[in-house]
This record gives structure tokens, sequence and C-alpha cells, in this order.
């Protein structure tokens, strides 16, 4: 063989080696694996919220991971916290110094969140939770560090929003309000009876307290019908709001009857009579995946399952909003949180979600209920 032949041989071999270099690699290459977790209530009184939540947060990193395989593979590290606050501040230390997550989808409940915030700004791990409603989110004994919601966000709506649309919702359509509002003694009715009195004129409404334990509202009711109101908002639970509903329908009052987000239970539906039902306005702090995406909530729970999805929507839209950062190359903490707080998105039902220095979601309509022939319907009034 000549010189001249034997030297393009071995440039041929040269060539075709290193473009094997090049190729192989990147079609072999492993996807990046990303660490998120969820924390909330697996097991115990509760867990029907924390089961729902990882349910939905699973099946939105499945999709995502097909969408991207190759490319990222997120793995989901559930964290059961049992809704016990001693319980999430072991598991948030704990997470917090696992340098591996770079999110918390979490946590569920309020007490939990206020917990666990602290060990998760210390770590400077962004959380966002689908279902702490409390605001402020601290009870106003905690003493917390100054940067403490650095790194808090949630997709759930505040009492405070819900005070205003429920007054929207319940004065809808009629020309002259006169409205009451019916509450209990109990946090979550008084709370939202007193954020009414702050967004509403004094003089627009008229406030009664009622016993928790009440089972029968006969005053109450005569002074409706007596003083003419014909709006009334209840602010309490779906037990007591049955009763409430049958015996004010009973009595042929006609106006409008309106209900918090307390009230927004399959409950309802089978404690109260369908009459005393129908045409009752609930306004939802959350809106159920049966009622709104109805083809991802059977992809999720399946055909025939009634009541389950608590907050399903919410964590949707947290864990979306964590893997968009990531499909964003949003791959370290401090880079995570940047883009959490930047973000600018749409819910399942188009309000958009983008959060306030506080980590609340920029105020956003909820979603409005009636009850039509013994189902609850969105209401498009």
């Amino acid at each position: 063989m000549k010189l001249g032949q034997l030297w393009k041989l071995t440039i041929a071999a040269l060539s075709s080696a290193l473009l094997t270099t090049i190729l192989v690699p990147a079609a072999a290459a492993a996807p990046k694996t990303i660490y998120l977790a969820y924390q909330g209530p697996l097991s115990g009184d509760s867990e029907i919220f924390g089961q729902d939540q990882l349910a939905v947060a699973n099946y939105i990193v499945a999709d995502f991971n097909k969408k991207y395989r190759g490319k990222f593979k997120v793995r989901l590290i559930a964290l059961d916290d049992e809704g016990n606050e001693q319980k999430a501040a072991e598991i948030s230390k704990s997470v917090a110094l696992d340098s591996r997550i770079i999110g918390v989808i979490g946590p569920a409940f309020s007490n939990t969140a206020a917990t666990s915030i602290i060990n998760y700004a210390d770590g400077k791990l962004a959380m966002i939770s689908p279902s702490a409603i409390r605001e402020p989110i601290f009870p106003p004994e905690q003493v917390v560090p100054i940067t403490a919601l650095d790194f808090f966000h949630r997709t759930a709506a505040t009492g405070a929003t819900q005070a205003r649309d429920l007054f929207e919702l319940a004065t809808r359509g009629v020309a002259t309000p006169k409205a009451i509002v019916l509450h209990h003694e109990d946090s979550y009715s008084q709370t939202l009876a007193n954020q009414l009195k702050l967004i509403v004129p004094p003089d627009a409404l008229a406030f009664e307290q009622t016993p928790y334990t009440a089972t029968s509202w006969a005053s109450t009711i005569r002074r409706i019908l007596d003083e003419k109101f014909n709006t009334v908002i209840y602010t309490g639970y779906h037990p007591q709001a049955a009763r409430f509903l049958k015996q004010l329908t009973d009595s042929g009052y006609s106006g409008v009857k309106a209900l918090s987000d307390g009230s927004f239970s399959p409950g309802l539906l089978l404690a109260a009579p369908k009459d005393a039902l129908e045409g009752v306005r609930i306004v939802g702090l959350t809106a159920p995946l049966n009622l709104t995406q109805k083809s991802l909530y059977e992809s999720i729970f399946g055909k025939g399952i009634d009541a389950r999805g608590i907050y399903a929507g919410e964590t949707i839209e947290a864990t979306r909003v964590f893997l968009d950062c990531i499909a964003k190359n949003s791959l370290t903490r401090r880079k995570m949180n940047r883009c959490i707080d930047a973000y600018q998105g749409k819910s399942l039902t188009g309000e958009p979600i983008k959060f306030e220095k506080s980590g609340n979601l920029v105020p956003r309509k909820l979603p409005s209920f009636i009850v039509k022939n013994g189902v609850f319907q969105i209401f498009t009034k």
C-alpha cells in the first residue's frame, strides 16, 4: 500500500472515530434527574387531603417526564407529616438539608406550613402550598425571622379573597340587595364575617351570630322575613347549612341563598332536601376537577369516584409552576425560587398565576357554583 493511500485511510478512520465520539454520548446521554418533594398528611384523620394531592402531583410529574424524556427526569419524594406540626418541623428540617431537593409542593395545611417555612427558608428551598389558606400564614404568637416568607408561595386563595367574591356572588343580579350575614362563633365562620365587614360598606350588610350547635333557626328566620332581606349569606359548614336551608325554605323565603366554601361539600347535597338546595349559590376556594376538568379528573382518579380531588386543581398548578421552571433550566434552589417569584402563567380555569412578594397569588376571581337538580354546577350568570 502506498503512503498516500495509508494516510487517507488513517484520516478516514480518525474522522469516523471522532464522529462516533461526538454522536454516541449525545444519543446515550442520561436525562438530568431532578428531585421535588410533596409534603402533606398521607396518613391519619386527614389523609384524604394528602393522598389526593400526591396522586395529582405524581400524574403531572409523570406527564412532564414523558414530554421531556431524555432531557429531564423528575422524581417526587412523598413526605407524610400527618397534618402534625411537630412531625412537619422534623420533616422540613431534614428536607432543607437534603441538597438534592430543589422544591417542595406543600405543606398542605396552614399550621404545618407555618412550622415548615422557617426551615425551608433557612435552606433557601422554595415551597408552594396548594391548600394552606390562613392569612396571615403565621399565627400572631409565632416569632418569625424577617426573611421567613422569602421562599413561601401558595396557589390556594386566602379567606379575604373569598369574602370579596362571596359578596359579589350573593348580590349578582339583585337590583337592590338587602343582605344579612349569618355566622357562628368558631374561627372560620367569624373570621370570614369579619372580612366581609372590612370590604363591604357597613350600611350594606346586617350581621347576626348564631350558636354553632343551633338546631332551630326560628328567630333568625323571623328576622329575615320581618326585615325583608332579599339576600342571605351563611359562613358556616355544611351540616348546619343543611338544617338552616330546610327551615328557611319551609318559611316561604324566596330570595338569594349564598354559602361560603365551608359548605361546599357533597355532604350538603346528601343532608338537605332537594327543594331547599335548588338555586343555592356557593363560592369555592377550590374548583373541583370533576366539575371543571372532567377528563383530567377521570385520568387521575378514574370514573365514578365522588368527593375526591380535594384542592387537586391548586396542586396541579403548584406542581406545574415547579415543572415549568425546571423546563427553563432552573435546576438549583436559588434559580428555582427566582423563577417562581417571576412566574406568570394561567390556572386551569384561565385565571392568572402570579405571586405577590408575600407569596400569595395576585388576586384572581374564585370559581362560583350553583345547585341545580341536586348537583353542583358552574355558576355562569
